[in-house]
């Protein structure tokens, strides 16, 4: 297993040391912790996914995001964007609606701040991600979080 891990980021930092950034794998801290991943289709507009562990379940989100300079820090943003996600939950669980099936349906929205090293691949954010769900119907604001990510 240790092996598998070893090659893995060896693999990892030799795209990253052959790639322009346009992507960005990694970690995410807070009420949506999980994996995240980008797709930068530009310097002002990326694709973000987020794999979180889920009141027993899991979802899916998916989210176009939009960046603007903020400061003349070079990598420094700010972002702003919104999405879908879905997913399933167990039902029972503390401070989530029951419903017929386990079934978890909505939508996001996201505001943040971005900051990109210039000459480490890594990529740090801070981030509010408001969102609806429409199955089960409940809104839920307080959901901040700190994403690590590895560029390539």
């Amino acid at each position: 297993m240790m092996k598998q891990v070893v090659l893995l980021l060896f693999f990892v930092l030799g795209i990253s040391l052959q790639a322009q950034d346009k992507h960005a794998l990694g970690i995410r801290g807070g009420f949506n912790n999980g994996l995240t991943y980008r797709n930068y289709a530009s310097s002002s507009k990326a694709y973000e996914f987020i794999l979180s562990p889920r009141w027993g379940g899991w979802s899916i989100t998916g989210l176009i995001e939009y960046y603007n300079p903020l400061g003349s820090e070079p990598g420094l943003t700010w972002f702003y964007g919104f999405g879908a996600h879905v997913g399933t939950y167990r039902t029972g669980k503390p401070n989530v609606p029951a419903a017929n099936d386990n079934l978890l349906f909505g939508v996001d929205g996201i505001i943040g701040i971005d900051y990109k090293f210039q000459k480490v691949p890594l990529n740090i954010s801070l981030d509010a991600k408001p969102e609806f769900n429409f199955v089960p119907t409940f809104l839920d604001l307080i959901n901040f979080n700190l994403s690590f990510r590895f560029t390539f």
